[in-house]
């Protein structure tokens, strides 16, 4: 997760230090690995963290680790992409604005000539409600002004 390393992370740990000085915080990367990541969030469970935040690798995966963080009282707040079970708070970005970016970046890329022409989209993995908000949002651009060949 290169974003989450170079960015998120750092600007993350910083605000927590900010809202609470004597916080201790805890990190650990799965590696998008859903029974890596449930492990882990066993772990600190286990040893009594506060409070959870999850970027999922997995959402319908991690459901029976989020179920167990609230039984044991530790809120879950889901980062990024939304964890399946009781969550007590959602953070992400607003993905219909990424993909209208990318329409934009697509019409800008295809030139003048472009209005008229075809693309292939790419909208990933059809569970992810990410995937749904970057297509309703490069939609938004480029319908009615290129042809999608194939999605």
């Amino acid at each position: 997760m290169p974003r989450w390393e170079r960015a998120d992370k750092p600007l993350l740990e910083k605000r927590l230090k900010e809202l609470c000085p004597d916080c201790t915080v805890t990190h650990a990367n799965a590696e998008n690995d859903a029974a890596g990541q449930r492990q882990q969030m066993t772990s600190v469970i286990t040893q009594g963290v506060s409070v959870l935040i999850v970027d999922v690798a997995d959402p319908g995966a991690l459901r029976s680790s989020v179920r167990q963080a609230r039984r044991e009282g530790v809120p879950v707040v889901a980062y990024d992409r939304l964890a399946e079970g009781p969550v007590s708070g959602f953070v992400s970005f607003d993905g219909g604005t990424v993909g209208r970016l990318q329409g934009e970046a697509l019409m800008q890329g295809m030139g003048a000539g472009g209005i008229g022409g075809g693309a292939v989209m790419m909208n990933g993995d059809p569970s992810s409600s990410d995937a749904a908000w970057y297509e309703a949002g490069a939609m938004a651009v480029l319908r009615d002004r290129v042809r999608i060949l194939r999605s």
